[in-house]
C-alpha cells in the first residue's frame, strides 16, 4: 500500500517539477506583433509550440504563427501565481511515537498521506480544508480538519508554518487488549508544524517537523451481566516529519 502511495505521490512531483524548473521567462513573438509571455512545456518540432501562462493557462501556436521565440530575465518571486488565489498541498511523512507497554517502552516509525484543498488570502495566511489518512499500532484514523498555513518571507526559499484542527474517523481497528473485540471511535485530531519551502514559477516543493495528535477511544462492552463496560482512551502523540508539494 504505501510502495504504491510512494510511487503515485513521486509520479506527480516529477510531473509538475518538469515545468517548475525552468527559472526565465520563454517569450514568444507572434508575425502579427503580439508578444506572449511565460514557460514552454512543450515543443513539436516544425509544428507547434504550448506554453504556461501564469503557472495556470497553456495556450497552444502553430510554428507558422511565430516570428521568434526568446528568453528574458528570472522570475521575480512577488509575480509569482501563488501569492493568491486557490491551492492544492498534498504532503506524506512518517510519525515517530514511544509506546509503553508491558515488555518496556519502544519507538515506532508509521507513515501518514493528506491532502488539502483552499485560498490563499497573501503570503502570510491561506485557509482550507483537509482529508488524511494515519497509520497507528492498533488503528487506521482518517482525519478531516481545517488548516491554516503561512509562508513568511517573499523568497525563494522561505520558512513557512501550518496549524490543523478538526475530527477523524476509523478505517480500520485491530483488537487491544479488552475482553471483547471493543467498539473503536475516532476523536479529535491536531498537528501543528513548521518547515521550509523552495518556490518555482509553477508550483513549490516544501518538508516540515512538528507534532499531532489523535484521540481514539476504545469501548468493550460487558460479557457478564454484572460486568460493567470498559472504556479504554488512548492519546496518540507523535512528532512528525513530511515532505510535500504546492500547487
Amino acid at each position: 500500500m504505501m510502495r504504491l502511495l510512494t510511487f503515485v505521490f513521486i509520479f506527480i512531483c516529477s510531473q509538475h517539477f518538469v515545468v517548475a524548473q525552468n527559472k526565465y521567462h520563454d517569450v514568444i513573438r507572434l508575425k502579427n506583433g503580439s508578444i506572449i509571455k511565460g514557460t514552454i512545456i512543450e515543443r513539436k518540432p516544425n509544428e507547434s509550440v504550448t506554453i504556461l501562462i501564469g503557472g495556470r493557462e497553456s495556450i497552444t501556436f502553430f510554428e507558422e504563427e511565430i516570428s521568434r521565440i526568446d528568453k528574458e530575465g528570472r522570475l521575480k518571486f512577488r509575480d509569482s501565481p501563488h501569492r493568491k488565489g486557490y491551492f492544492t498541498r498534498t504532503e506524506m511523512g512518517a510519525s515517530i511515537r514511544k509506546n509503553h507497554e508491558f515488555q518496556g517502552s519502544y519507538h515506532t516509525i508509521l507513515p501518514w498521506f493528506q491532502t488539502i484543498h483552499g485560498y490563499k488570502w497573501n503570503r502570510y495566511l491561506e485557509t482550507g480544508a483537509g482529508l488524511g489518512t494515519d497509520f497507528y499500532e492498533s488503528v487506521i484514523t482518517v482525519p478531516f480538519f481545517i488548516h491554516v498555513s503561512g509562508e513568511l518571507l517573499n523568497s525563494k526559499v522561505t520558512p513557512i508554518y501550518l496549524i490543523q484542527y478538526g475530527d477523524s474517523f476509523i478505517l480500520n481497528g485491530k483488537q487491544i487488549q479488552l475482553w471483547n473485540d471493543p467498539d473503536v471511535e475516532a476523536k479529535n485530531f491536531f498537528r501543528i508544524a513548521t518547515g521550509f519551502q523552495v518556490k518555482n514559477p509553477a508550483n513549490a516543493f516544501y518538508i516540515t517537523a512538528g507534532f499531532k495528535l489523535n484521540k481514539v477511544v476504545y469501548k468493550d462492552d460487558p460479557w457478564w451481566w454484572d460486568s460493567a463496560t470498559t472504556i479504554t482512551t488512548r492519546l496518540y502523540r507523535s512528532f512528525t516529519f513530511g515532505f510535500g508539494m504546492k500547487f
